[in-house]
């Protein structure tokens, strides 16, 4: 059985190789090999009467959204963005000082969420100048800084839906991997 397999698979190659030489040749051999491509690729009834029968299945079902814990979703509304993300590469060319993160202008008491699920593992500050870091999958964290209220404990897991503080009138948000800081800039167009 081996053999016939090594033989088979040997003749699909010489097939293979001589449909694509022959594909690139712009030869006559090409008006006759197009043609019958179409065909076996166009009319496969095989293929068609499987996306028929998937069709059938899926007929009286209700459409569902693909959703993703792994997508990211904005801390909160924002108003505007007060100042980028600036990186030491990014300060050394402009002359200015690096920044990790993203000042945004948001409006107070806004509801903040995780821009990920993950675990609180610091919550910092005192009198309405609050900082949390969550820690998610892969190395990544994420810092939301400003808060006017703290609404987490350290060691708590936060759902995206998890409401992890109230915003004064500015948000300061960073996420970092491993290697450093990562630039949240396209999170908030």
């Amino acid at each position: 059985m081996l053999g016939s397999f090594r033989i088979r698979l040997l003749v699909v190659i010489a097939l293979v190789a001589l449909v694509g030489y022959s594909l690139q040749s712009g030869s006559w051999s090409r008006k006759l090999v197009e043609p019958a491509l179409r065909v076996i690729l166009h009319e496969d009834q095989w293929t068609k009467q499987i996306l028929a029968d998937f069709s059938e299945r899926l007929a009286g079902q209700p459409a569902q959204p693909a959703t993703s814990d792994r997508i990211l979703q904005l801390p909160c509304a924002y108003t505007a963005v007060i100042r980028p993300f600036a990186s030491a590469r990014d300060a050394g060319q402009k002359q200015s000082e690096p920044f990790p993160g993203i000042l945004l202008q948001v409006n107070p008491n806004a509801m903040v969420k995780p821009v990920l699920p993950g675990k609180v593992v610091m919550v910092k500050g005192e009198s309405g100048e609050y900082t949390v870091l969550l820690e998610h999958e892969e190395g990544l964290t994420s810092e939301y800084g400003h808060l006017a209220r703290v609404l987490v404990r350290a060691g708590q897991t936060a759902t995206k839906d998890t409401v992890i503080g109230r915003s004064g009138s500015q948000l300061y948000f960073a996420i970092n991997s491993p290697q450093g800081p990562l630039d949240p800039s396209s999170l908030f167009p």
